[in-house]
């Protein structure tokens, strides 16, 4: 499926992978976090970052922290690198990145510059 990673370094590559907790896991390098990204108020995708990445005072994403906090009601930084995937399907497994979800993080990235 279609994926999304963004490196804390800005670099930004779109994937094919089966996914699953041991792949995002050793990609993003802890503990998983899920956080949803949000389009004109609904949920189009997720994010997994590593949970324990403030603690780990690892290094600020600021391509995922824009892409994280788009269309919501607070703030938060983003640490570490991250995968986005689309929404999960009705059993609850990862689906692939949309054209949505894509061309709302590449907008975000254009903006940025």
């Amino acid at each position: 499926m279609r994926a999304i990673t963004i490196t804390s370094n800005n670099i930004v590559t779109e994937i094919e992978t089966d996914g699953g907790y041991e792949f995002i896991r050793d990609f993003i390098g802890g503990w998983i976090e899920g956080g949803s990204i949000y389009n004109e108020g609904e949920v189009i995708g997720t994010m997994y970052m590593d949970e324990e990445g403030k603690l780990m005072n690892l290094p600020l994403n600021e391509i995922a922290t824009a892409v994280y906090n788009n269309n919501r009601s607070y703030y938060d930084n983003i640490l570490g690198d991250v995968i986005i995937f689309g929404n999960c399907d009705n059993n609850g497994y990862d689906t692939g990145v949309t054209d949505e979800l894509a061309d709302l993080v590449y907008k975000i990235i254009e903006n940025r510059s």
